[in-house]
């Protein structure tokens, strides 16, 4: 489904980080002085290399991520940031109490951390409050329309079905292979209960929310254990099944750590995604990759790891999907230069999904004419990793959830008995 609505003239407004170019469509009915009204601070946070304690003192950030002592992939080129961000409040009567738009706030290269965004709203009430940062990626999608100004009832269940998709299954939501660039959108949703205020504190609070990037990015290592009689390339890589179609807003979407802590509160820790929900008309095909770059001469030295990392980014794909599959079934088939037909197909066993907010990592060992796969699946998070987007480094280790075969689960194809959990 695409949101379609025509555009509406935009009053400027000065923010109280003070920037007189973005924008509000209209001063909220309840930003008049009133004792029940609090001024409600919003920190958002989608992951980055940067110290958030060298923006805010009002934060607090843990080094060890709460006992996480893994590493995971910060976001490593511009797109991948934020350039605008909207945030929308909600009432619990569905009454839009607040839509802001921040577009000059952010540096040319984009943001990952934004911080002081003041809102005065009533207090004692949940709000429900929707984030969307590069809007404009998502094609039909106006949340500048009258349907979103304030004062007006939030269409919380088409925002709920709302999705986008490819123009066909197996294709890149975004391609940033050439020139022209696209920015990367994010989405979230939260439940924030806003104290009704009774001491001097309760008429300032805070949250510090995240902003999950909505599609998935791959990137490919290969190795060879053995320096080749005649040289050869990787021509193409074509992965099996990749959807069509996703939710724009993180739907039935699981968290480790959980999204909200013993108080409802979200906060500003490094996530990955467990469990969700895909369209039901979801369709999934090929994704086929052309790499330029996975050549191995004659004098390759056995071991040396040759990286290819398209910025190609694809909707997230959860099984079962359209046809009804009751498990995955991602295969990595590889094509070698002058052949007609791939090399070799391998099944990708410890890929147990594509969840949004990800990098899937296809890491491919040749070796004696015998292809074999692992996947480490690599969310965005703050701590920076080599350029390389986090090759040679540690793998996530969340915690294991019920059920759930993590993709850190190493899997011999040759020996599905010895799997075990690397630590």
């Amino acid at each position: 489904m695409k949101i379609k609505y025509h555009a509406v003239v935009l009053l400027l407004s000065l923010l109280a980080v003070g920037c007189g170019d973005d924008t509000s469509l209209a001063p909220s009915p309840s930003g008049t002085d009133s004792p029940d009204n609090v001024n409600f601070e919003i920190n958002v946070y989608a992951g980055d290399p940067e110290d958030a304690r060298s923006r805010s003192s009002s934060l607090s950030r843990d080094t060890d991520q709460d006992g996480y002592d893994y590493e995971f992939g910060p976001p490593d080129y511009s797109p991948e940031r934020m350039h605008t961000l909207r945030v929308i409040i909600v009432r619990p009567s569905g009454e839009i109490e607040a839509n802001e738009y921040l577009y000059r706030s952010f540096p040319q290269d984009g943001a990952s951390e934004f911080h002081g965004l003041r809102f005065k709203v009533v207090g004692g009430e949940k709000k429900t409050i929707y984030l969307f940062a590069n809007e404009a990626s998502i094609p039909g999608l106006d949340l500048s329309a009258p349907d979103y100004r304030i004062g007006a009832q939030f269409p919380a269940e088409a925002m709920t079905a709302c999705t986008f998709s490819t123009s066909r299954a197996g294709q890149p939501f975004i391609d940033n292979t050439g020139d022209v660039k696209t920015n990367v959108p994010m989405t979230e949703v939260f439940e924030i209960g806003i104290k009704a205020p009774e001491t001097e504190e309760d008429y300032y609070q805070t949250a510090n929310l995240f902003i999950t990037r909505a599609l998935v990015k791959f990137s490919f290592t290969v190795q060879a254990a053995d320096a080749p009689s005649v040289a050869y390339s990787i021509d193409e890589l074509t992965i099996r099944s990749v959807a069509s179609t996703q939710y724009l807003i993180p739907n039935s979407t699981s968290y480790t750590p959980a999204k909200y802590d013993a108080a409802g509160m979200p906060s500003f820790e490094d996530r990955y995604i467990y469990e969700y929900a895909t369209p039901a008309d979801a369709t999934v095909g090929e994704c086929v990759f052309n790499p330029t770059n996975l050549n191995f001469p004659v004098d390759y030295t056995p071991g040396t790891t040759l990286t290819y990392a398209p910025q190609l980014y694809f909707p997230e794909t959860a099984f079962p999907v359209a046809t009804g599959a009751t498990a995955q079934e991602y295969i990595l088939a590889v094509k070698l230069s002058g052949d007609e037909e791939p090399c070799a197909e391998v099944p990708l066993p410890n890929l147990p999904s594509l969840p949004r907010n990800t990098h899937v990592k296809v890491n491919i060992s040749l070796k004696n004419s015998d292809v074999k796969c692992t996947v480490d699946v690599v969310p965005y998070t703050a701590v920076p990793l080599n350029p390389s987007f986090g090759f040679d480094q540690l793998l996530p280790r969340p915690p294991i959830e019920p059920g759930v075969k993590p993709p850190w689960v190493t899997i011999d194809p040759d020996n599905p008995d010895s799997n075990k959990k690397t630590t």
